[in-house]
């Protein structure tokens, strides 16, 4: 058998600076790309400069609010009487109410007043003419009471 391929080889004569200079080319065109998109963001998206002037007029005109709020008068209910007054002046007036009465010493609640004083809230209000005659027995309406400290 014979064969027609030829085994002998030849050296290859293409240069490679063509190669090199599409390269090369690829790669100015990738970066020029990347510097007009960059260009196009920086200029043409002002979305987030919008929106943080938005944003700081809001924030500006709710401190105004509050501190109008808060150092002048003004009505809540007029219908009413009920008015707004400047937080210092409050203050001031709660000062003196509280000056103008008298210490008390702290002292433990009661636990049989405070168990009358549940049981009487709690009563039910009695319906002359019962609307079922056959009722049900009335719920226990006792308040568990805490126990009483040890004194020593």
């Amino acid at each position: 058998m014979s064969s027609d391929v030829s085994t002998t080889t030849q050296p290859d004569n293409r240069s490679v600076w063509p190669i090199f200079i599409a390269g090369l080319l690829m790669i100015a065109l990738g970066w020029g790309a990347t510097e007009l998109i960059r260009l196009w963001v920086a200029t043409g998206s002002n979305v987030e400069a919008e929106a943080a002037v938005v944003r700081t007029k809001n924030l500006q005109e709710l401190h105004a609010s509050n501190e109008k709020e808060l150092t002048g008068y003004s009505w809540v209910d007029k219908d009413k009487g009920t008015v707004r007054i400047p937080i210092q002046r409050a203050m001031e007036l709660e000062i003196a109410a509280l000056n103008t009465r008298k210490p008390q010493p702290g002292t433990l609640i009661d636990p049989d007043a405070a168990a009358a004083e549940a049981a009487a809230k709690a009563a039910p209000v009695s319906d002359p003419v019962p609307a079922n005659p056959v009722s049900p027995a009335p719920e226990d309406t006792a308040v568990a009471t805490p126990p009483t400290p040890a004194t020593n």
